[in-house]
């Protein structure tokens, strides 16, 4: 599926950009399906002229929606712009809405986002054949520990799914979406793709074949995956110089806004308090559980700092930082004070990219990423041994949310409401505007 939304919203700085021209190359493309999740949803609500013109641009090929909390008359005037699936419902009516009104129910269980057991009541005799199942963000040690696909089969069956509808719900249904005509199933005409299990309850996988070849056994890969990774994938940390004074931010009178973070899912509420206040400036508040939060761009050298406060971290002490940050990938960090986050940050730039966990002005852990600053050259087993040790040590200071960087991650992704912030500012995403932090 081609990128719909890069940058996803115009509050934000990238380091690159998607326009129709771009999304009409990228359909010409031999293995492109259609457009992916188109993001913005208030452009095309709004009628934005380029917004419309990348869904027409697909003719009749799928294009994924990504519309949370979306309902009533704005819901209707997305769906008629063309969209015909979303995987960001959270809630049984919201996701009847959609199915109701002839979208594609994507059904979504993440690292951070935890939507299965509470949109699995959906799924009935007259409503499965628009169902599916869908991963998104799943951790690397999620991924090596329990699974990816098969790992939300297995959860739909333990919640009492019957195996085979859970079955099709991962692959009859997405191939008949996507227009895949040779895939989803085992019969005449289609692709050898197959998995052998010992009991489909337990979705035991025993093998696995590829277009008819053996390419799994026994938890173990019969082939040996290759390890490139492209100079101009490298040293891309272009952070411009500043000072921890930079991280300060300014005091004000009365209430000031708060990200809430949700447990389990990826949406914010917004959230007022009255700040602590020292010296003339907003500072963290532990003993509230309101922390910093800071976003620092890392494209351009543009010298771009968000500053804004959050709470549900529980964090006690110190900061963690990531390069991992949706979607546009500048660096994130939420500390309990601005030296650890100037710190974390720091060492986030000097990896070339990566996880980090600062205490007291000192770098305590640390997970390099150095392609792109997404991803680490080392075996899927040593990157999430380094990842749970990482966690380990965030929960030793405190934190309290279970995958606490696939978290922050999501902090600076301006399209789920209701607060975000990113390299330019915080952001109301209902109103796609700025807010006073």
């Amino acid at each position: 599926m081609v990128p719909s939304c890069v940058p996803a919203t115009p509050l934000e700085t990238t380091g690159a950009a998607l326009d129709v021209r771009d999304i009409r190359a990228a359909l010409r493309w031999s293995r492109t399906l259609g457009l992916g999740e188109m993001m913005h949803f208030p452009g095309v609500i709004g009628g934005d002229p380029e917004v419309l013109q990348k869904v027409r641009t697909v003719g009749q090929r799928p294009v994924d929606g990504h519309a949370p909390g979306l309902r009533g008359k704005a819901l209707n005037a997305y769906i008629a712009a063309g969209i015909q699936s979303c995987h960001e419902s959270t809630s049984v009516e919201e996701g009847r809405e959609k199915l109701r009104r002839g979208m594609y129910l994507m059904i979504r269980e993440g690292s951070s986002e935890k939507n299965l057991e509470t949109l699995l009541p959906l799924v009935t005799d007259g409503s499965y054949p628009r169902c599916i199942l869908v991963v998104d963000d799943r951790s690397c040690v999620d991924l090596l520990q329990d699974g990816d696909m098969d790992a939300v089969v297995r959860k739909a069956i333990a919640l009492g799914l019957e195996p085979l509808r859970a079955i099709q719900l991962a692959t009859i249904n997405p191939a008949r979406y996507f227009g895949l005509r040779r895939l989803g199933a085992i019969a005449p005409g289609y692709r050898a793709n197959f998995l052998v299990v010992g009991d489909l309850r337990s979705l035991d996988i025993q093998m696995v074949f590829y277009r008819g070849k053996l390419v799994g056994q026994n938890r173990q890969p019969r082939f040996v995956p290759p390890r490139p990774a492209s100079p101009a994938l490298l040293h891309t940390m272009h952070v411009q110089s500043f000072t921890k004074e930079r991280l300060r931010l300014p005091d004000r009178s009365g209430t000031v806004p708060v990200i809430g973070v949700v447990p389990g899912q990826i949406v914010t509420a917004w959230l007022t308090a009255e700040p602590t206040r020292r010296h003339g400036v907003i500072v963290p508040d532990v003993q509230r559980d309101v922390l910093k939060v800071v976003v620092v761009e890392r494209h351009k050298a543009t010298g771009n700092i968000g500053v804004a406060l959050v709470r549900g971290f529980g964090l006690q002490k110190g900061a963690l930082a990531s390069s991992v940050a949706h979607d546009a990938h500048n660096i994130v960090a939420v500390g309990a004070s601005d030296a650890d986050i100037y710190v974390a940050v720091q060492e986030v730039a000097r990896l070339g990219g990566g996880l980090v966990v600062v205490a007291d002005g000192a770098v305590i852990g640390a997970l390099a990423l150095p392609i792109a600053g997404l991803l680490s050259p080392e075996p899927l087993e040593t990157v999430a041994a380094q990842l749970e040790s990482l966690e380990r040590v965030a929960t030793a200071l405190g934190v309290k949310v279970p995958a606490p960087f696939a978290l922050l991650s999501f902090l600076a992704l301006p399209v789920i409401p209701a607060l975000r912030l990113t390299d330019r500012g915080l952001v109301d995403v209902g109103h796609l505007a700025f807010v006073d932090a």
